[in-house]
């Protein structure tokens, strides 16, 4: 595996993994119940906005 590779790995890492935060998610995911249903209705077009001082990784 590259240098930059590994760097960008323990980034992604270190920026968004938390295990209370992801058993709490998983907890809520299960608890909510299927939604695909719910998914299907939705017509509008997804938006994602990311600012200049956000760590993203580049690929």
């Amino acid at each position: 595996m590259r240098l930059l590779e590994r760097q960008r790995i323990r980034r992604s890492v270190e920026r968004g993994y938390h295990l209370t935060a992801v058993a709490r998610q998983l907890v809520a995911i299960i608890a909510d119940g299927a939604r695909s249903l719910k998914l299907r209705q939705i017509t509008t077009p997804p938006l994602v906005i990311q600012g200049r001082a956000d760590r993203w990784p580049r690929a």
